[in-house]
């Protein structure tokens, strides 16, 4: 008898199914992951329990269709994707996705440039973006009389209406004064150090007081004639006066979030500490 030759069987397509399945799970786990940069941590948290509760339910038992549909109460929520299309739309031009956090900053830059020019203030409220962040300076002459701290009563609506601005964004706020060269020594300020810093700080009280800028967003520093924006001297050794007046500012920087590690406290205050303290000076 002739010897029966075994061949093998050729391969099916019923590897389609399986590969399509994984494919599409692949697809919606990079959505998932896109969209999780965007959203906030309670939403993050929300895709992660779904996406192990949909990869840990059985579906051995066979099911009419081609096997995409999730078990019933299983799912992503599609509020969690609704930002994935328009962020993809504010893609540049070369492909890379654009810096949100630098969008929203733009966005206040833009909003704080059109209140300057309705109330007629353009020239006194300049704005820029580096790489600290929003850069809002504030001429001397918006705020205090030469050699003083004190904000003008008359000017106090117009550095409100900017704080209420730009407390609408989370990010860390420091808000940093700048003087001329020019000595400067009476009863109130011994140097241009002091009044740097007298002038930074009377910004941060506004904030608080009258615009609800939480305390612990904000920082105060006084840096004196050492940071100017223009020439303080002519060539001859002279007071360049138009160059020293455009030095005598106050600059809100509103912090990029990669400057949050600096900004944030390490260490929870110990109330046991605080309560010593406390009786202490009370005692």
């Amino acid at each position: 008898m002739k010897k029966k030759h075994h061949h093998e069987e050729e391969a099916g397509e019923a590897w389609l199914l399986p590969y399509s399945d994984l494919m599409t799970l692949l697809l919606a786990l990079f959505i998932a992951l896109f969209a999780i940069s965007q959203v906030d941590q309670d939403k993050a948290s929300e895709v992660a329990l779904k996406f192990r509760g949909y990869m840990t339910e059985d579906k051995t038992g066979d099911k009419e269709g081609d096997g995409l549909e999730p078990p019933e109460g299983v799912g992503l929520d599609p509020a969690l994707f609704e930002n994935v299309s328009e962020s993809l739309e504010i893609a540049s031009s070369d492909g890379n996705i654009m810096d949100l956090e630098r969008i929203e900053l733009e966005k206040l830059q833009e909003h704080l440039r059109s209140y300057a020019a309705e109330e007629g203030l353009s020239n006194l409220i300049g704005t820029h973006i580096d790489e600290r962040g929003l850069v809002v300076s504030l001429s001397e002459t918006a705020l205090f009389d030469t050699g003083e701290a004190v904000i003008l009563p008359e000017n106090q609506d117009t550095l409100i209406r900017i704080g209420e601005m730009i407390k609408e964004l989370p990010n860390y706020i420091r808000i940093e004064g700048h003087t001329d060269p020019r000595p400067i020594s009476n009863s109130y300020y011994r140097s241009n150090w002091d009044l740097s810093n007298a002038r930074a700080a009377s910004v941060v009280m506004i904030f608080e007081e009258f615009a609800g800028i939480e305390e612990y967003k904000m920082s105060c520093v006084g840096f004196g004639d050492s940071r100017p924006l223009a020439e303080n001297y002519k060539e001859d050794g002279s007071y360049n006066e138009d160059g020293m007046a455009q030095n005598r500012r106050v600059d809100l920087v509103i912090l990029s979030s990669k400057y949050d590690v600096l900004e944030e406290t390490s260490a929870p205050a110990n109330p046991e500490i605080e309560e010593i303290v406390e009786n202490e000076n009370n005692g």
